[in-house]
Parts: structure tokens; sequence; C-alpha cells
């Protein structure tokens, strides 16, 4: 396995990409049972990342696919 440098143009991009969401109070976790936590950083609110149709819970991101979030009070 090759570790890319921090000035790759990938490593470049996934950088961007934890900036834009750390400014948007936003945090992509693996929650367990093959799905993704979408946080709220600010709120600190978690919700579930699930199919639209199907309401089964999705593990990766992004969908592909319509989705809704839900979370539990």
């Amino acid at each position: 396995m090759m570790r890319l440098t921090d000035k790759h143009p990938f490593t470049q991009k996934v950088i961007q990409l934890y900036e834009f969401m750390e400014s948007l109070g936003i945090s992509i976790e693996y929650g367990g049972n093959g799905c993704l936590d979408i946080i709220d950083t600010q709120t600190n609110r978690v919700y579930k990342l699930k199919d639209n149709d199907t309401s089964e819970q999705l593990p990766y991101f992004p969908t592909g696919v319509e989705f809704k979030l839900a979370y539990e009070e």
C-alpha cells in the first residue's frame, strides 16, 4: 500500500472535504450495524442515513439513491 503525500491532488480534495464539513458543522461516522451516522456537531444530534424507499440504513456516502435522515428523540 502506498501513502499519498499531503501535496497529492486527491489528498488535497479530501482535505477540502474535511474543511467544508467542519465549516458546516457536520461529521460522518460509522454507527455500527453497517450504517452511517450524520452528526450535527453544533447540536450533537445524530441522524441515521436511510434509503427513502425501504427505510434501510445506508452504509455509504454519497448514497447514490434518494435518502432521508432520521433521528431518535
